[in-house]
């Protein structure tokens, strides 16, 4: 036993010897370089889906000039066997890889390969789905009416039905068209039968089924039982409507600018103007009494200051405690120059439902007032989606009313708030103070410029370390950029689960242009919609 041992220990004696040598032979015997008999598969294998075109993206760890890549496409649904033959096959020079014009609606799966000097590597591979394929065009506001709609597609492009289906109200009428020769060679065609303020999806259909294009719109208001005004009519002549309207509503047919003051409204009243020909109101709506609604829509509400009449202060108030409204519905409309609050109550009244959608709200509250300013009583809800805030308020949404709801916004752009007074008052976006009960939900927005380098403390935060008393707080697919102070308080350490830095390279958002040109947030459809047209 002791000479086996010996021997052994003998071994790893001259073992250690020869690596001692070996360690210290000269430099010029560095090891420098490793070959590898074979390349490296690509990794990190994703996808981008444009309607019917995809892009492949990948990396590899073999050198980019020494290889090419070579994938192939299988339409099998996503089983990744790869049997039988491709239906397209693609040589790339980069890692990356366009594939244009593939069935709609479809899922596919894929491989990539790098080939070169030594062997092929092993295939990476992945599975994607493409989107509806898109012909038709956006809907244009003047080609939708009550009951009708045109729509349109680039001139020669071949299909043969269309589908219009409501979206919400199963009641509202069910359009089949079926599309003519003329249609396709003039590119548009006219439908009717629609039943008014209907959302509906328009589905463009092959012969053989496949989906060609898809839209959705609201269908406007019937205008057959409103008030209509026309042009010509005079602040006098809309509130002597309002006053005498029994619930049948008022359409303003030609872009009329209205200066009406402060109006205090103690009945339902809902006012909508033509997409096509918009009019501007300059108005201040005071609620006193108990009101069921207040519905605007497509409307331009403007409270700067014109000759004979000061700077609105408030857009929408609560001017009493005995002030009840069941619900606010904002639609379409751009909301600018007011002085103090857009929507306030500081009296111990009830708001009830807020929704407000479609509207592009900017330039308030220049010398520090808050947005939504609910000081007391009690609010319902507040919905916002597919709507932007720019350039104003002091805090952006303050709740010290007691909540009873929710409070969301979906689709949103944020630009240049909270800049207002940067002391104490300032208590940034969102303070909720009276929710326990309530859910707060924030998703698929953009937040840019919220407050600025002076802000401090509370100025210019997302929340205030005590600003959040809701039930649930519910965050996906926001981002934000250049915010100095947003996570001064709340969230200080989980901001990344609340939103994404990320800068969105708005196209000139001082001159007020807030297009993204962020890859990934255009991807996402990420901020307000109107944005991405």
């Amino acid at each position: 036993m002791n000479k086996i041992l010996k021997k052994i220990s003998y071994a790893l004696g001259m073992g250690c010897a020869l690596f001692a040598l070996a360690s210290c032979s000269d430099p010029d015997d560095e090891l420098t370089s490793v070959e590898f008999d074979r390349l490296f598969a690509p990794t990190n294998l994703e996808f981008r889906v444009d309607q019917v075109d995809v892009t492949a993206n990948w990396g590899c760890l073999s050198e980019a000039d020494t290889v090419t890549f070579l994938a192939e496409l299988y339409d099998d649904g996503g089983a990744l066997t790869f049997q039988g033959d491709p239906v397209a096959t693609y040589t790339s020079s980069t890692r990356s890889l366009l594939m244009e014009d593939l069935s709609g609606a479809t899922t596919y799966s894929f491989r990539v390969k790098a080939v070169g000097q030594v062997k092929e590597s092993n295939w990476a591979t992945g599975t994607f789905q493409t989107a509806t394929e898109q012909i038709l065009e956006a809907v244009a506001t003047e080609d939708v009416g009550g009951t009708y709609i045109t729509l349109r597609w680039p001139a020669g492009e071949v299909a043969a039905t269309i589908e219009v289906v409501p979206t919400t109200d199963t009641s509202a009428n069910t359009v089949n068209y079926t599309i003519t020769a003329d249609d396709i060679a003039n590119g548009y065609a006219y439908i009717e039968g629609l039943s008014p303020e209907t959302d509906y999806t328009a589905t463009m259909y092959r012969d053989n089924g496949d989906i060609r294009g898809q839209r959705t719109f609201t269908t406007t208001i019937d205008t057959g039982n409103m008030t209509v005004l026309h042009e010509g009519a005079t602040a006098d002549d809309l509130l002597a409507a309002i006053a005498a309207d029994d619930g049948r509503g008022i359409f303003l047919m030609d872009a009329l600018d209205l200066t009406m003051g402060d109006v205090d409204i103690d009945k339902d009243v809902t006012i909508a103007g033509n997409p096509a020909a918009v009019s501007t109101l300059r108005v201040k709506f005071g609620i006193a009494t108990s009101v069921g609604s207040l519905t605007l829509s497509n409307l331009k509400l403007d409270g700067s200051a014109v000759e004979g009449q000061d700077q609105r202060g408030n857009f929408i108030e609560i001017t009493d405690a005995a002030g009840v409204i069941n619900s606010i519905n904002l639609n379409s409309c751009e909301i600018m120059g007011y002085g103090k609050n857009f929507i306030y109550n500081n009296n111990k009244g009830t708001l009830g439902d807020i929704t407000i959608t479609n509207c592009y709200i900017h330039d308030l509250c220049p010398t520090g007032g808050d947005g939504f300013d609910f000081r007391g009583g009690t609010i319902g809800s507040l919905m916002v989606t597919n709507t932007t805030f720019a350039n104003g308020f002091r805090t952006f949404v303050r709740c010290q009313a007691t909540l009873t709801g929710s409070i969301t916004f979906d689709h949103c752009t944020f630009y240049n708030l909270c800049n207002e007074d940067t002391g104490s008052n300032n208590s940034g976006l969102f303070r909720i103070t009276d929710g326990e009960s309530a859910t707060f939900t924030v998703t698929n927005s953009i937040f840019y410029a919220i407050g600025n380098d002076q802000c401090s403390g509370n100025a210019g935060v997302w929340a205030r370390t005590d600003g959040m008393k809701v039930s649930r707080e519910t965050y996906d697919g926001n981002y934000w950029f250049s915010s100095p102070n947003l996570w001064g308080k709340l969230h200080a350490d989980d901001n990344a689960s609340v939103a994404t830095e990320a800068d969105p390279q708005f196209v000139d958002a001082a001159n007020g242009n807030l297009t993204p040109q962020d890859e990934d947030m255009v991807y996402y459809g990420a901020g307000d919609p109107r944005w991405l047209k």
